[in-house]
């Protein structure tokens, strides 16, 4: 008898558990696609929006897999890769947020075909408009992804000059999708 009271309190405490583990694994309903060479930490972010902006700063931490068959080099910005992100929009993707785009020509990583490189990219501007120099070209809600600008195929430096080989297709610098919102 008593095992029949508590029946409808599991199967609701059950229901709760299974619905809350989906809601965490593919937030706002996003899968995790594996096959993508860049994997960020999470699938959704969350920007908290001040008196002048988007102020607040949201760190993105992310995996780089080399899926080519040569070794690449990820070149460096000031001791960080370049990256921008950029939102799917109408079926395409849009930058919106700018990347460094100083032409980024020293050696951060070397990674052999198959290995792994971890970095972050801290996610921080103002709202469209503002004239800033880390401003978002659009409102940063919706599905984004982040694109690693300057993974190179070769690099050397011959008598003080340096050489950057040719950027790596698209496709194998591009991260999983993921949600970014603004409260």
């Amino acid at each position: 008898m008593t095992l029949q009271k508590h029946r409808p309190f599991r199967m609701w405490l059950l229901t709760l558990a299974l619905g809350m583990t989906v809601a965490c694994s593919a937030p706002l309903g996003l899968r995790r696609d594996e096959d993508a060479p860049v994997q960020t930490r999470a699938l959704a972010y969350t920007l908290v929006e001040g008196e002048n902006g988007f102020a607040a700063r949201v760190d993105i931490t992310y995996t780089f897999r080399n899926v080519s068959e040569e070794t690449v080099f990820i070149l460096s910005c000031g001791g960080a890769p370049d990256v921008k992100l950029q939102r799917l929009d109408g079926g395409g993707w849009v930058s919106v947020w700018p990347s460094g785009g100083f032409g980024c020509d020293a050696p951060l990583a070397v990674i052999e075909p198959g290995g792994v490189w971890q970095g972050k990219v801290r996610l921080s501007g103002r709202s469209p408009g503002c004239g800033c120099f880390l401003e978002f070209s659009a409102r940063p809600e919706g599905v984004h992804r982040i694109v690693l600008d300057d993974v190179v195929d070769g690099f050397a430096t011959v008598g003080g000059s340096r050489f950057r080989g040719e950027l790596i297709p698209l496709a194998q610098r591009v991260s999983n999708r993921f949600k970014l919102r603004v409260r």
